[in-house]
């Protein structure tokens, strides 16, 4: 598989459901997700990883987290604390890629609730 979905869209959809099962929102754990996503097939752009203890890093996570931590939409605390205002920033990502790329992110999704049900 091919496919192209945004990293963004895979980020703030990892946050939004991650928040759901109540797992905590960490750097590393949504960097694995979008890891395995890539691995799956999903083309997720350039994004860029590095093996740390435990897992992988992106840098490009560490970046979408730090625009929401900069504009108070979240706190830098471990783990990451999102606001409602970071949430609805999440929303309207997913929105988005959804109503312009829908049967990708739809299939992205699953492999996404998949994957953070294991973490």
């Amino acid at each position: 598989m091919s496919a192209t979905v945004s990293p963004q869209s895979v980020i703030a959809l990892s946050v939004l459901v991650a928040k759901d099962m109540g797992k905590p929102l960490e750097i590393e754990m949504i960097s694995r997700v979008l890891f395995d996503l890539k691995k799956q097939g999903f083309n997720v752009g350039d994004v860029a990883f590095r093996r740390v203890p435990g897992g992988v890093h992106s840098e490009d996570v560490e970046a979408f987290v730090g625009r929401l931590l900069s504009a108070g939409y979240a706190r830098a605390r471990s783990p990451i604390e999102f606001f409602e205002d970071g949430i609805r920033v999440c929303e309207t990502i997913i929105d988005d890629e959804r109503r312009n790329n829908a049967f990708v992110f739809d299939e992205a999704a699953k492999l996404v609730k998949q994957e953070l049900q294991l973490a």
